[in-house]
């Protein structure tokens, strides 16, 4: 089974390769001030604990940590998938789209009834699926969404190669 504390750590270096917990703030990106990848806007209650301005950098990691683990891993059940890189692809995902839509998105990609819910078909259908599948899919089916995004609001352009970057780190496993 897959590590979650392995794969909240992969999503971290890719928000922030360093772990440096410095706070980003760009004017086109919607999340917000942005810290380890937690995006306020998604976050607001972090706010009020001082996690984008005055948290010591101990201290929010592990909040980053706890906030990783309790809004995306655990209703992605990633501890029971049972290949790490799937896991990290999909937590990759759910961190920069959300649970519900990363699950949409591997339900499409694997031709289930997509519903959003991220259960116990779905973990079969991604356990029963051989590895290299599973991520050729997800490649296919995020970058097609990424650019559905640009797509439908120019604006975001700006973010699009490294969205396409970071599905093909995600998934280059398939190689």
């Amino acid at each position: 089974m897959a590590d979650v504390l392995q794969a909240v750590t992969f999503v971290l270096r890719q928000e922030d390769s360093e772990l440096t917990g410095k706070v980003t703030e760009n004017k086109t990106d919607k999340g917000g001030r942005t810290r380890f990848g937690v995006a306020e806007i998604f976050h607001p209650n972090l706010t009020f604990l001082g996690f984008y301005d005055t948290l010591p950098y101990k201290e929010a990691l592990q909040l980053a940590y706890q906030t990783y683990i309790e809004e995306y891993v655990n209703p992605l059940q990633l501890d029971k998938i049972s290949d790490q890189e799937v896991a990290n692809a999909l937590l990759s995902f759910a961190v920069n789209e959300g649970v519900i839509q990363s699950t949409r998105v591997v339900q499409k990609a694997l031709g289930l009834n997509v519903d959003g819910i991220f259960g116990r078909h779905t973990l079969y259908a991604i356990n029963a699926t051989p590895k290299i599948d599973v991520l050729s899919e997800l490649e296919q089916a995020q970058s097609k969404y990424y650019q559905s995004i640009v797509e439908r609001n120019p604006s975001q352009e700006v973010f699009l190669a490294g969205w396409l970057n970071r599905v093909k780190q995600n998934c280059a496993q398939v190689a």
